[in-house]
C-alpha cells in the first residue's frame, strides 16, 4: 500500500493521476496503520494474559506461534449430541429427579385405595403360680383397614402435586436437552466456519 500510495502521488505530480487516487490511498494506508496499532495492542495484552496463565511474569515474551496444522474433525453432529448429551450430569440428575417423581405418582395414586395389614402373633408364657391361665400360650390375629375417606380433598391433590413436578422436572429436563443440543450444533458450525477459514 506505500508503494501504491507512491505510485499515485507520483502520476499526480506528472500530472496523469487525479487528486481523489492520492487521497483515497492515503485514507487506507492510515485506516491500516491504525488497524495495525490495535492489533500490536491485542497481541501484548493477550501475551500478558497467555503468562498470566502460564505463571510467568506478565512482560515476558511468548515468541512467534509454529506451523498450526489441522485437527481432523471426524464425528458428525448426531454423535457429537448424543456423546453430549449421555456425558452431561444435569440431565442424569433431572433424569433420576424424574424417576422419583414417577414413582412418588405411582404410590400417591395407591393411596387412593383401601390398604389392608394382617398381623399375626404367637407368645410362649411360662408357667407361673396363680396364673389363671395355668402357662397357655398366646396366639393374637389382627386385621387393619386403613380407608382414604379424604380421597377427594387429600389424596386426589396429592397426586396431582406429584404429578405436577414430574412435568416440571420433565420440563426442565427437556429444556436442558436441547440447550446442549443447540449449543454442540452452534459449536460445531463454529469449528466448520474456522475450518474454512483456515
Amino acid at each position: 500500500l506505500n508503494d501504491f500510495v507512491r505510485i499515485a502521488h507520483t502520476k499526480y505530480a506528472v500530472g496523469r493521476g487525479l487528486q481523489q487516487d492520492v487521497f483515497k490511498a492515503q485514507v487506507s494506508l492510515s485506516a491500516l496503520m491504525n488497524r495495525l496499532i490495535g492489533l500490536k495492542r491485542m497481541r501484548k495484552a493477550t501475551e500478558a494474559r497467555l503468562n498470566l496463565v502460564l505463571n510467568r511474569p506478565p512482560p515476558q515474551s511468548v515468541g512467534s506461534p509454529g506451523n498450526v496444522t489441522l485437527t481432523p474433525l471426524e464425528l458428525s453432529l448426531d454423535e457429537v449430541q448424543r456423546a453430549a448429551l449421555e456425558s452431561r450430569p444435569l440431565l442424569r440428575e433431572l433424569g433420576l429427579t424424574i424417576q422419583r417423581w414417577a414413582a412418588s405418582e405411582d404410590l400417591a395414586r395407591q393411596e387412593l385405595w383401601p390398604s389392608f395389614t394382617l398381623n399375626l402373633g404367637y407368645r410362649q408364657r411360662a408357667s407361673m403360680p396363680m396364673d389363671p391361665v395355668n402357662g397357655g400360650d398366646f396366639l393374637s390375629f389382627g386385621v387393619t383397614v386403613n380407608l382414604p375417606i379424604f380421597q377427594g380433598r387429600k389424596q386426589r391433590q396429592k397426586v396431582l402435586e406429584v404429578r405436577a413436578a414430574r412435568l416440571m422436572a420433565e420440563a426442565e429436563n427437556e429444556s436442558v436437552r436441547q440447550k446442549v443440543l443447540i449449543k454442540v450444533q452452534t459449536i460445531h458450525q463454529e469449528v466448520g466456519q474456522h475450518r474454512e477459514q483456515a
